[in-house]
Formats: C-alpha cells, sequence, structure tokens
C-alpha cells in the first residue's frame, strides 16, 4: 500500500482573532524551516535542480543559519 504525505495548509487570515492566526503561521513557517528567513527579511539560499536529499539536508542546515 502505498502512503502519500500531504502538506497542512497554512492558515488564512480572515481578519478575525490576529494573534491566534500570527501564531499559526509562525509555527507553519517554523515546521517549514522558513521562519527565520521571514524573521531575518532575506531570500532563501536557492537549491540546485533536481537536488538528492543530502543537498536539501545542507540546505535546510544553511537555513536555519
Amino acid at each position: 500500500m502505498a502512503f502519500g504525505s500531504s502538506l497542512p495548509t497554512p492558515p488564512i487570515f480572515e481578519g478575525e482573532n490576529y494573534h491566534l492566526c500570527a501564531t499559526k503561521m509562525r509555527t507553519y513557517l517554523r515546521a517549514q524551516s522558513l521562519w527565520v528567513i521571514v524573521k531575518n527579511k532575506s531570500n532563501p539560499p536557492i537549491l540546485p535542480e533536481n537536488p538528492i536529499v543530502a543537498q536539501m539536508r545542507s540546505h535546510n542546515d544553511e537555513v536555519a543559519k
């Protein structure tokens, strides 16, 4: 049996409960290893085309620095 993985959808701010939505968004971005990019207002490093798993891990480590 094959199992697929699906990413959770990011929260969408609908005009109410801003603090709750902001917390959910921060948590979502941290889970995707993207919060540091937002916090530092920087551009993420670019992955090579068709990266291998080791390159993706290295990329995630670079993003986390």
